[in-house]
């Protein structure tokens, strides 16, 4: 048994998980950008209650930014990268009053949940899922302090991403979060990496 984290089409209700270009982030945050400055693209958007049980942390979110530019795989490259030259922005923030969205690259989305999934999980099951048993499509991702906690399987993804399917190719892109992700105080709460 494992949480799968099912993509879908449909509008995101109130506090759900979400895919696409626009995000919830405070003014005080600066849109995260590459070394040349441009614009990351916001690629999905988890409640932290994905992750904890904490009730401080209601609409506390956490984002994915990727160097994804419509019409390229080049980000794929730098999305593999195991070390600091990896240019993907993970960001813990509280909701604002105001989506917005800077790169302007993605320009469609859709929703995200989590289900409970009957089926064993082992290190082979590549479905996207919170948590459960590792399983990499290449060597073992290990950075000290994070821990993966969820897994995103890029043909899942396709489902919310109709003008831009493969985002993440046909590999998985793995979320790896600090042990201490629950504080408020770092605005940087983990890695994301994609492996082919």
């Amino acid at each position: 048994m494992y949480n799968e984290i099912i993509f879908s089409t449909s509008h995101p209700l109130e506090g759900q998980a979400y895919v696409g270009p626009e995000v919830w982030l405070p003014s005080e945050i600066n849109w995260p950008t590459n070394e040349q400055g441009q614009p990351l693209s916001h690629l999905m958007a988890i409640p932290m209650s994905w992750f904890s049980k904490k009730a401080s942390l209601r609409n506390h979110y956490i984002s994915i930014f990727i160097p994804y530019t419509k019409n390229s795989s080049a980000h794929y490259r730098d999305l593999s990268a195991r070390n600091t030259n990896n240019p993907a922005v993970v960001i813990g923030y509280k909701k604002s009053q105001k989506p917005v969205d800077k790169a302007h690259q993605i320009s469609a989305g859709g929703s995200a949940f989590i289900s409970i999934n009957l089926d064993a999980d082992d290190d082979e099951n590549l479905a996207s899922k919170v948590d459960g048993i590792d399983a990499w499509l290449q060597r073992e991702i290990v950075i000290d302090n994070h821990c993966r906690r969820a897994s995103i399987y890029g043909a899942d993804l396709d489902i919310c991403l109709p003008h831009d399917k493969g985002t993440l190719s046909d590999g998985m892109g793995y979320l790896l979060l600090r042990h201490d992700f629950e504080s408020t105080s770092n605005m940087e709460v983990g890695k994301f990496f994609l492996q082919l």
